[in-house]
């Protein structure tokens, strides 16, 4: 680290690399003639690449999502340079992550400043080489990987392990070495066609095929290795022989749930502790979704690096900086905790900071519950204006964790603008939402309060500790005179379900799905105050008028579970005076579904709204046929019902549940009463 002025630090890096005779990579707006520069922005562009040095200006602030990306990519024997202001003045200055890192530093490597010596330096020792064929991971993982690939196992294969492991490799080895022993079609799917350059270069070199930028398509022996976005995988799988996921924590469970009901001969590979999300948290969700739909999958740690010597100084620095290893509270210090024991709190960021146990527990319970939490969230919620930290703790551990921002207050003309689609101030995705989206203006110049992450440890959640948080959230937010408080997140039932509980409604759904999550994001508020209750209006109720409208359209995919969790108590029409008829003569006689779907919608619509008790298979059925459109064929082959007659039938049986339902309680036939009254 060379600590000192603008000047001195950056002359005197240049002079370091250019002594060391290493070819360097500067993260920095500029960088001195003949170097190559690239802006922090765009340092994620760097995972999968190697680098002999890296320069890191801290100049103008530190980006931890650069920071992350880029120092991975040092290679054994190289550099890593930060520039910076003196430590005093880093340490006292307005970011308490770079006040953190400038406390670090010193235990991890050697700090000069303009009066000590000019450094000396030389590259270090490459670490000793593994086998020539690789470490003993990586040659298990290369052959369970290329069972997959050739259609021998039908188990899928999960790589766990950080940066330089060699994941990246052995997937594309392995998928070089299947290509060259048949005609295969193998799918590569990654956030970005940059991630999987290390697998298709490696694929290239088991097929002894000169280089080729990036991930650019493999084809040999009339068979193939392609890249795929994230939202396209799903379709290409199907028509392919394997599929491959590198980056897999980046991905949410709905994508990759999707891609194993495509095609179930996979192989995943993914960070414990991600730059982009977390590996953990991809572990714990999405464990139980592949048990469930192809059990035996074997899960493969990779510990050992390769691209650098074990105990490597850059990686510990990098870890410990960015929290990249935080962790909750063991289990047993906080089993048995319930809300009763429990302190519900606000932290000032500053103690937040200061208190390094308590931050990474913090961190750390975000870590496993958010399959997105990244490093750019520990400088938000340390550095960004507007930021609340919440806790929940029993006994001195941390058992719940909140992130929450100021939003909106935006003068009339900004928000007038918002509306028309001219401007989109970042920082405000509720007063975004309600103007542009719902077209309520007024609701934008309020101040509001979003829940940006909420997390309980996973030993004591269920209880109430969430509630508590939120309730706390909600006091100091009434206290304030915060109009509104509201979330967005990717639509689940159990989401849905909580946030309820809490008081929000929904008032928006995308309409179509997060690229790589696979979700469609649902907005949810509740007004705190009568100036806020007057901005949002109806919006829950025009949600839930609207979204029949849409499930026959943008929506004829979006999960069943969430369209119930989005109607329940909505107010729907009462059936028409023949609704009774022509649902007898369908469920219990020969007319066809398409003749009755009015009267079957507007059941299915009220079966909804009442919170109905289906199972997942029926309620999949009765939506998919009745409220968003799909053939009996596609629904067959949804389900695996075997013919669109036995979909068909199971989906007549799944209505009889709702009509009987009616019937016992006397609303359908009350209803149908009051129709024919009207009508006469």
């Amino acid at each position: 680290m060379l600590a000192g002025s603008v000047d001195w630090s950056r002359r005197a890096a240049h002079a370091a690399v250019e002594a060391a005779d290493l070819d360097a990579l500067w993260i920095a707006t500029t960088a001195p003639p003949g170097q190559e520069a690239l802006p922090p922005d765009r340092a994620r562009e760097e995972l999968g690449d190697e680098r002999a040095a890296l320069v890191f200006d801290l100049h103008d602030g530190l980006d931890p999502e650069a920071l992350g990306a880029a120092a991975g990519g040092v290679r054994a024997g190289g550099l890593l340079v930060f520039c910076a202001p003196p430590l005093d003045v880093l340490a006292r200055g307005p970011s308490r992550l770079c006040a953190r890192l400038a406390r670090l530093l010193p235990r991890h490597g050697v700090v000069l400043g303009p009066g000590d010596p000019a450094p000396a330096i030389r590259p270090g020792p490459p670490p000793p080489p593994p086998p020539e064929e690789g470490t003993f991971e990586q040659l298990r993982a290369y052959d369970l990987i290329l069972e997959v690939l050739r259609g021998r196992s039908p188990h899928p294969v999960v790589l766990i392990g950080d940066r330089g492991r060699g994941k990246s490799a052995t997937l594309g080895a392995a998928a070089g070495v299947a290509l060259d022993l048949a005609p295969r079609r193998i799918v590569v799917t990654a956030p970005r066609p940059r991630a999987v350059r290390q697998v298709f270069a490696f694929a290239r070199r088991a097929l002894e095929l000169p280089p080729a930028p990036d991930a650019a398509p493999i084809e040999v022996n009339g068979g193939w290795l392609r890249f795929a976005a994230p939202e396209r995988a799903a379709a290409l799988a199907a028509e392919a022989d394997a599929v491959l996921v590198d980056e897999a924590a980046a991905l949410g469970v709905a994508r990759l749930r999707a891609l194993v009901d495509a095609c179930p001969r996979l192989a995943f590979a993914t960070t414990l502790h991600g730059y982009e999300g977390s590996g953990r948290g991809f572990a714990l969700r999405f464990a139980a979704t592949l048990a469930a739909r192809t059990p035996g999958a074997r899960w493969l740690h990779m510990p050992t690096p390769m691209r650098w010597a074990p105990d490597d100084p850059v990686e510990a620095l990098v870890f410990e900086a960015l929290l990249l290893d935080a962790r909750p509270a063991p289990d047993a210090a906080v089993r048995g905790a319930t809300p009763a024991d429990c302190r519900f709190e606000r932290l000032h960021r500053d103690t937040l900071a200061a208190d390094e146990d308590a931050l990474r527990a913090w961190f750390g319970l975000l870590v496993g519950a958010h399959y997105r939490t990244s490093p750019a969230d520990l400088a938000r919620a340390l550095d960004a204006p507007g930021q609340h930290v919440y806790v929940a703790r029993t006994a001195g551990a941390v058992v719940g964790a909140a992130l929450v921002a100021d939003e909106g207050g935006l003068a009339p003309d900004l928000a007038a603008e918002v509306t028309a689609g001219r401007r989109r101030p970042p920082g405000h995705l509720l007063a975004e939402t309600l103007a542009f989206h719902l077209g309520r203006t007024s609701a934008a110049t309020l101040r509001s309060r979003r829940v940006v992450r909420v997390a309980v440890h996973p030993a004591v959640r269920s209880r109430g500790i969430g509630a508590g948080l939120l309730m706390a959230i909600t006091a100091d937010a009434r206290a304030e005179a915060v109009d509104v408080l509201g979330t967005s997140f990717g639509a689940t039932a159990p989401l849905l379900r909580f946030w309820r509980r809490a008081g929000l409604l929904p008032v928006r759904v995308g309409l179509r799905a997060g690229k790589r999550s696979g979700e469609h994001a649902v907005v949810m508020t509740r007004a705190l105050t009568p100036e806020g209750a007057a901005a949002l209006g109806d919006a829950p109720a025009r949600l839930q008028a609207d979204l029949p409208v849409w499930l026959g359209g943008a929506l004829d995919a979006l999960p069943a579970p969430v369209i119930a969790g989005l109607l329940r108590g909505a107010a729907m029409p009462a059936p028409a005076a023949t609704d009774a008829v022509l649902l007898g003569t369908c469920l219990d006689g020969p007319l066809a579904i398409e003749v009755a779907s009015p009267a079957l919608r507007r059941l299915v619509l009220r079966g909804l709204a009442a919170g109905a008790a289906l199972d997942e298979a029926a309620l999949e059925g009765l939506v998919r046929r009745t409220l968003q459109g799909w053939s009996s064929e596609r629904l067959a082959r949804s389900t695996g019902a075997g013919s669109a007659a036995a979909a068909d039938r199971a989906v007549k049986a799944a209505a009889r549940v709702l009509r009987d339902a009616e019937r016992a309680s006397g609303i359908g036939v009350q209803s149908v009463a009051l129709s024919s009254a009207a009508d006469d």
